[in-house]
């Protein structure tokens, strides 16, 4: 059976619901966060290196065994490359699974024929960074193959589960 994953992001006078559906049909999780215009005024976008930085430094002052975590990654596509997109980011599957996630997916949003969202959750943080060091010279290869398709720079976000 299939696992359903959607993350959706609405923004009204400035203030910000993200909703996050994981799971199996029928048995999904939500994960509501709210943010209210005064925490939104500090809030910028930032690069990858800059988020990795970030991230680094939170995590030096946390235990990374909690989780588990989310990751979802969102691409721009135009759609007359959509096709050989779809065929190269497929790929990440057996890299992704084979790095530690329990659970792949790759969907296309309804409302924006350019977005498309790939998902994976791993058991905890820490997996997750050793994702990172697990990469090889041929999963590098498969990331650029990606990029050949995409319009710009692909956002990621880690969501950590509150379930306990």
């Amino acid at each position: 059976m299939a696992t359903m994953s959607r993350t959706m992001l609405v923004r009204v006078n400035n203030e910000i619901k993200v909703d996050v559906f994981v799971g199996l049909p029928g048995e999904y999780q939500v994960v509501s966060i709210n943010i209210g215009a005064a925490e939104t005024r500090g809030l910028y976008e930032c690069s990858r290196e800059e988020a990795t930085e970030i991230k680094e430094e939170r995590l030096r002052s946390a235990d990374g065994d909690f989780g588990p975590v989310l990751v979802t990654v969102e691409y721009q596509v135009a759609p007359e490359e959509a096709a050989d997109f779809l065929k190269a980011v497929r790929q990440y599957k057996r890299i992704r699974r084979r790095d530690g996630a329990q659970r792949w997916g790759i969907f296309h949003d309804m409302e924006n024929a350019h977005r498309y969202v790939e998902s994976f959750i791993v058991a905890s943080w820490a997996e997750h960074l050793r994702q990172h060091e697990r990469f090889t010279r041929a999963d590098r290869e498969t990331e650029e193959r990606v990029q050949r398709y995409v319009i710009s720079e692909p956002k990621v976000k880690h969501l950590i589960s509150v379930e306990q």
